[in-house]
């Protein structure tokens, strides 16, 4: 079974507030759930096959075009109408 300072620590980390009644609830629901994961290790799975995926679904991805080609060549005359630029790039603010 889960002690109370364990599910005290995962809540912690959880950063989850609980009161002493909630560690103990905690606790015991945690080790109900480690106990059914055990039994879960305990079948015998030798003749199951692997599950590789759960769907037949793809993305569907189009074609990679220029959908406006009126800006084709226009790069200098784009770096050129930008107040703040380094190495051929645009400069912006720092976000973070």
């Amino acid at each position: 079974m889960i002690e109370k300072k364990d599910a005290a620590r995962i809540a912690d980390l959880a950063h989850i507030a609980l009161t002493p009644e909630e560690e103990e609830k905690f606790s015991r629901e945690l080790s109900a759930i480690l106990r059914f994961v055990e039994e879960l290790n305990e079948l015998d799975t030798s003749g199951v096959e692997p599950v590789r995926g759960g769907t037949d679904l793809e993305n569907v991805m189009r074609d990679d075009a220029v959908a406006d080609a009126s800006l084709e060549g226009k790069a200098a005359e784009l770096l050129a109408a930008v107040p703040h630029k380094k190495d051929n790039r645009v400069q912006v603010p720092a976000v973070f």
